[in-house]
């Protein structure tokens, strides 16, 4: 292939925050968009063809508790909140959510991803624009 059909990306933010990022077009399965989000009290995991998301979570004396199973709409992309959210906006002429210049910072984030694996080193988004 003339392109790589796998990209892992670690994030590092300012406030020391830790982020994953994995895709790929030579995964043969079913369309998934996997999310997990680890924090310091518990951890997320949901996908868009689970009913449910599962909360792990610890108490004050640090055990882990019992998994809450958080029903949820299944769907087959996640950003379907966010298509609907714009469709209000324009029915109702209120401003977007995620405006061009969030937009712009995404693929800046993308931009610097695909330099930092031509360079083998970290780099910084520039978001001056």
């Amino acid at each position: 292939m003339p392109y790589d059909d796998a990209t892992v990306a670690v994030l590092k933010f300012d406030d020391k925050t830790m982020g994953k990022v994995f895709v790929s077009t030579g995964c043969k399965r079913d369309y998934t968009m996997r999310t997990v989000l680890y924090g310091t009290r518990g951890t997320l995991i949901c996908d868009n063809t689970s009913p449910t998301m599962t909360l792990f979570t610890v108490g004050d004396d640090e055990m882990a508790h019992e998994p809450e199973i958080i029903p949820v709409e299944v769907n087959n992309h996640n950003a379907v909140r966010e298509f609907e959210s714009f469709a209000a906006a324009i029915r109702q002429g209120q401003p977007v959510l995620t405006d061009a210049r969030e937009g712009a910072k995404t693929v800046e984030v993308c931009r610097s991803i695909i330099e930092s694996a031509a360079t083998g080193k970290p780099v910084r988004p520039d978001y001056a624009f």
